[in-house]
C-alpha cells in the first residue's frame, strides 16, 4: 500500500516541474542555420521554425502524451540598447509573432489549422539586448506517434542580429488512449 501511495505520488511530478528548456542553437542546429541565413538578407523572411516532437521531452515514461501548455521566448540581440528602455523610460520592446502547426495532416480536415499568436518581448535595464515573452498555449499532444508540432517565430525587421535564442516549453502528461 506504501508502494502504491508512493508511486502516486511521483507520478503526479514532472521533470523539471514541467518546464523543458532549448538552447536553439544547440537543440535545433539545422534550425538555427537557416534562420541566421535570413538574418543577413540572404533568405527572407525572418522566420525561425522548429519542429517540437516527443522525442525532446524523453524523461517521461511510459505511454503518455504531453501538451504544450506555455511557451517562453529570449532573444539576445546585438542592438545598441544601453539601458533596456526607448525614449521616456519604456521597456524596449519588439513583438515576434508564433505560427503553430501540428505535424498530422489529418488534424487540418479536423479544424485544427495553424494558427497565430503575439508575444510581446521585452527587455530590461538589466539585461537590455536579452528580450523574453511569454505566451499561455495547448500545443499538442505530441504522442508516440511521431507526429510533431512545429512553431514558427517570425522576427520583425527592425530587430539586430540575433545572436542567441532560447526556448522555455511548460508541459502536462495525459496517459495516452490505446
Amino acid at each position: 500500500m506504501l508502494r502504491r501511495a508512493a508511486n502516486e505520488v511521483a507520478q503526479r511530478h514532472l521533470p523539471g516541474n514541467g518546464w523543458s528548456f532549448f538552447d536553439v542553437r544547440h537543440e535545433f542546429p539545422d534550425a538555427w542555420e537557416l534562420f541566421r541565413d535570413s538574418l543577413g538578407g540572404r533568405k527572407p523572411p525572418r522566420e525561425l521554425r522548429l519542429r517540437l516532437g516527443r522525442r525532446l521531452f524523453p524523461y517521461i515514461p511510459g505511454h503518455k502524451e504531453l501538451v504544450i501548455t506555455g511557451v517562453a521566448l529570449l532573444f539576445e540581440t546585438e542592438e545598441d540598447n544601453r539601458d533596456g528602455c526607448r525614449e521616456g523610460g519604456v521597456p524596449a520592446r519588439h513583438v515576434v509573432e508564433l505560427m503553430s502547426q501540428h505535424g498530422d495532416k489529418g488534424h487540418a480536415e479536423h479544424g485544427c489549422e495553424s494558427r497565430a499568436t503575439e508575444i510581446a518581448c521585452v527587455a530590461s535595464a538589466d539585461w537590455p539586448n536579452l528580450y523574453h515573452g511569454v505566451i499561455e498555449t495547448r500545443l499538442g499532444p505530441l504522442g508516440r506517434n511521431g507526429y510533431p508540432h512545429f512553431l514558427t517565430f517570425r522576427f520583425p525587421l527592425g530587430i539586430g542580429e540575433i545572436s542567441r535564442a532560447f526556448l522555455f516549453c511548460r508541459y502536462e502528461v495525459t496517459c495516452s488512449k490505446r
